[in-house]
């Protein structure tokens, strides 16, 4: 019997062996394993949160406009100032002449939806408020201001894009700008008409493919605006080229207009023919 029992241990001493052997060794290598995943896991949500957070800055801007210089000759010149609320919504402009003696303030006022809904233009005792209606998908269908002076109506097309402005004067339409697109839904095409709807203008227009830092701004700073409309100078690239065509009783008179650019690293402009500066200042918002 005694051989019997140390047999019996021996086997059983060898099992135990070999059995802790096979535990341990799968323990390790599930160790290894595990160690490897938290390993790979680390690697790979590094660089989700890495090149996340460069795609999501790709589009956002990084900086704000601060500061503008307007130069026409020695003596036109105007420098603005820009300051924003703690949303980085533009909230006051300081406009300035080159000897400071006209100072002109804008303060902008916003609704829940963050739309421009008020701005107010003071220049020594006197004011100007301008507001903005919209309609109840968020669309601009109107501007007026508190002389009703040139209040501006916006239709739009089938796509959403603004088809016409209408320019009121004394309460009745004093001119009309009808717009034209390409696929993408670029404004390349105004057709200005009278009173009478009869064809004065047509401007065509092209573009650098550069961010336009003057979107949703007053007309004031936002001179393409003034001129050509609400749907070009809110358009989020920048004027290059504009052709502008005038048709009168006797012939067509053509006119160019070309914009030259120089541009930050983030692809702003800083200066357009060199007349027009712009300054930026770190994006904290």
């Amino acid at each position: 019997m005694k051989p019997n029992h140390l047999y019996i241990n021996k086997s059983s001493h060898l099992l135990w062996y070999f059995s802790m052997k096979f535990v341990f060794g799968v323990s390790i290598c599930r160790i290894n394993s595990i160690k490897n995943l938290f390993i790979k896991i680390f690697i790979l949500t590094f660089f989700l949160l890495f090149f996340s957070c460069n795609s999501s800055n790709k589009h956002e801007p990084k900086y704000r406009l601060t500061n503008i210089v307007f130069s026409e000759g020695k003596t036109n010149r105007r420098n603005i100032n820009l300051q924003y609320n703690h949303a980085g919504l533009l909230e006051y402009v300081e406009i300035l002449t080159e000897n400071a003696s006209l100072k002109r303030e804008l303060f902008f006022h916003y609704n829940a939806e963050k739309r421009v809904e008020s701005i107010k233009s003071i220049t020594g005792p006197n004011y100007d408020l301008q507001t903005f209606t919209y309609d109840r998908k968020g669309r601009l269908i109107k501007t007026d201001n508190n002389t009703h002076t040139m209040p501006r109506h916006f239709f739009y097309n089938y796509r959403g894009l603004i088809a016409e402005q209408v320019v009121y004067f004394n309460k009745r339409p004093f001119q009309y700008y009808k717009y034209n697109y390409d696929l993408s839904g670029k404004p390349i095409k105004c057709d200005v008409l009278d009173n009478n709807k009869i064809l004065t203008q047509q401007i065509l227009f092209t573009y650098d493919g550069r961010s336009n830092p003057l979107i949703g701004f007053s007309s004031e700073i936002n001179h393409s605006e003034l001129f050509y409309g609400y749907p070009i100078g809110n358009y989020k690239e920048n004027l290059k080229r504009v052709i502008v065509t005038n048709f009168t009783s006797e012939k067509e008179i053509m006119d160019t207009i070309q914009y030259n650019y120089e541009y930050n690293m983030l692809n702003y402009p800083c200066s357009i023919n060199d007349n027009t500066f712009f300054e930026y200042c770190c994006n904290s918002f």
